[in-house]
């Protein structure tokens, strides 16, 4: 968990260390690697309900629901494990899809689209994470959004409990802390 949490914190200083580049080219290569970062985290500092995985062993479900560049990143996290739980990530294309979701990555949707996609995990035991500015005030529990050439976290606390998801007060300590 230390080797964990540590890796959260040097994330700024690369995110740091990519703007100073001066590269936009060199941050977009970067930014989807490090939001796949952020994403591998968060599974190691969220504490799911028993009820959301059916076995000790149960893989870690991550989607990716819509377009987004971070797709390939994310893909890459497939076979890794987090607390003895292997990762399987796939893409989904509706609510139903989403379903059997851990961590559910939402990519560019209309507004309308992304409302109900919302809603419908809200159903599900789904930590959601999206990259648009508004995404936890909108009801998304953790937004990954650009800053000043870095990553910054807005977490939606409230909408995390209402799931029966607890965040470490490590995570919780990155972020700005937001309400619907």
């Amino acid at each position: 968990m230390r080797a964990a949490f540590a890796a959260i914190g040097a994330l700024p200083l690369v995110c740091t260390l990519c703007a100073s580049l001066g590269s936009a080219q060199v941050w977009q290569a970067e930014e989807g690697a490090l939001k796949a970062a952020f994403i591998f985290n968060f599974l190691t500092f969220t504490e799911w309900p028993a009820s959301a995985f059916a076995t000790p062993t149960t893989p870690f479900q991550i989607c990716v629901f819509g377009p987004t560049p971070v797709k390939p990143a994310i893909h890459a996290l497939e076979g890794r494990s987090v607390a003895g739980r292997s990762l399987v990530v796939r893409d989904v294309a509706s609510e139903e899809e989403a379903r059997s979701c851990h961590l559910l990555y939402f990519g560019a949707l209309s507004k309308d689209a992304l409302s109900r996609a919302l809603r419908a995990a809200r159903a599900t035991k789904a930590l959601t994470v999206g990259d648009e500015t508004e995404f936890a005030r909108d009801g998304g529990m953790i937004a990954l959004v650009r800053a000043n050439n870095r990553i910054a976290l807005a977490i939606n606390v409230d909408v995390t409990v209402q799931a029966g998801l607890k965040l470490s007060s490590k995570l919780l300590s990155l972020a700005v802390l937001v309400s619907k």
